[in-house]
């Protein structure tokens, strides 16, 4: 999940001389703010996760032209894309859902100022998620980063109706994107275990990975292995049938740790600083 910072439009970014080369291609940039397009090219990732705008808004967000830029380095590009929450710096919020909010959105996240719970599977959510499906596709991302997949888990009904209602809007924003390019990709963040709910394979013949955050550590500490080893066995699962797997982990420390697992499992993964902006080039 994310904040932008909408306050200011100057994009500071890390200068291009303290950026080193990246030449790990198991290790994907993840940045959400702050982006400078030549930094990220100097950077040497080839794989990037990155949000649609420079600050959240439709008048900032990338063009046709810095997308193919960064493609004609030979770098993937993928857009951020929350789909369980709705954030009030989007193109689609309006000022008046302030005082009288459309009866789909519940509660503001009380961790994320500007984020609110909602119910994703009304039509009026869908619609809208598909109409930044085309502002995506337009300018030529090569997939989306689906964010706050697991708000099935917390919304006051039936967990089970509301995985399969989760399940169905993720199928929809597959086939909505993959008619329009084959190789798109969708790729949900924190969703391993929807593969329990998954009875008719529906969530996994839509997705081509998954990312997970927080896999083996949390704020620079062990991860509680039971907590490990359940989304270890999903991860694995998923992964036997022919899906990748992206970790981010949060640390400072152990990094070399985190690389080793990574590459054992055969993951992809992106060291971020402890505070979790996801603000630079790490």
């Amino acid at each position: 999940m994310i904040k932008l910072l909408l306050i200011s439009l100057i994009f500071i970014g890390c200068s291009t001389t303290d950026i080193k080369k990246n030449t790990d291609n198991n290790s994907w940039l993840v940045q959400y703010q702050n982006i400078n397009i030549d930094n990220i090219i100097k950077s040497g990732y080839k794989t990037i996760i990155i949000d649609y705008s420079k600050d959240g808004s439709d008048a900032h967000r990338f063009t046709k032209h810095e997308i193919a830029k960064l493609k004609k380095n030979g770098i993937r590009v993928i857009s951020y894309l929350s789909i369980g929450e709705a954030e009030d710096y989007r193109f689609y919020w309006k000022k008046s859902w302030y005082k009288n909010p459309p009866k789909w959105i519940k509660y503001e996240n009380p961790n994320w100022k500007g984020n609110y719970k909602i119910e994703y599977w009304n039509k009026e959510w869908e619609n809208i998620i598909y109409t930044y499906l085309e502002k995506i596709l337009e300018v030529g991302f090569d997939g989306v980063f689906l964010d706050v997949v697991d708000a099935y888990k917390y919304l006051d009904s039936n967990i089970n109706d509301n995985a399969e209602k989760m399940i169905k809007l993720i199928e929809k924003i597959s086939i909505y994107a993959k008619y329009q390019n084959p190789n798109f990709l969708i790729i949900p963040q924190n969703a391993e275990d929807l593969l329990k709910y998954d009875n008719k394979n529906k969530f996994l013949n839509s997705i081509d990975g998954v990312g997970v955050e927080s896999l083996w550590f949390y704020k620079n500490k062990l991860q509680n292995k039971d907590i490990t080893a359940y989304r270890l066995n999903f991860l694995k699962q998923l992964q036997s049938k022919g899906k990748f797997i992206y970790i981010i982990e949060y640390i400072n420390k152990n990094i070399d740790t985190v690389k080793n697992l990574a590459l054992k499992n055969n993951f992809y993964y992106y060291i971020a600083k402890p505070n979790a902006a996801l603000d630079e080039i790490n």
